[in-house]
């Protein structure tokens, strides 16, 4: 059998199992208002979560601080970081 797979999915590491990174996603739900006076009021909780697919196919949220891609040194290679960034500051302005 062959599975085409289209898009470009980031390798990486979910709590050291091997993954393919697919997207970031919003999760929200609303929380009512504590029963306890003084109480936090009623609101919505907001966080973001990674969509990945694990090596045995399974597909899963994951948190941010539990995954480690795998070609950030890669993406990074070429970039232009520089050492100080007033000085980077200074050389936007004087071509203005």
């Amino acid at each position: 059998m062959t599975v085409n797979v289209c898009g470009e999915y980031r390798p990486c590491y979910v709590k050291g199992k091997k993954a393919f990174f697919h997207r970031w996603a919003d999760v929200a739900y609303t929380v009512g208002e504590s029963l306890m006076v003084g109480g936090p009021a009623a609101g919505q909780v907001a966080y973001t979560v990674a969509i990945v697919e694990m090596e045995d196919g399974e597909v899963c949220r994951a948190r941010s601080q539990d995954i480690r891609f795998l070609d950030s040194a890669e993406r990074f290679e070429g970039m232009y970081w520089p050492d100080d960034p007033d000085e980077h500051k200074e050389e936007t302005n004087e071509e203005s």
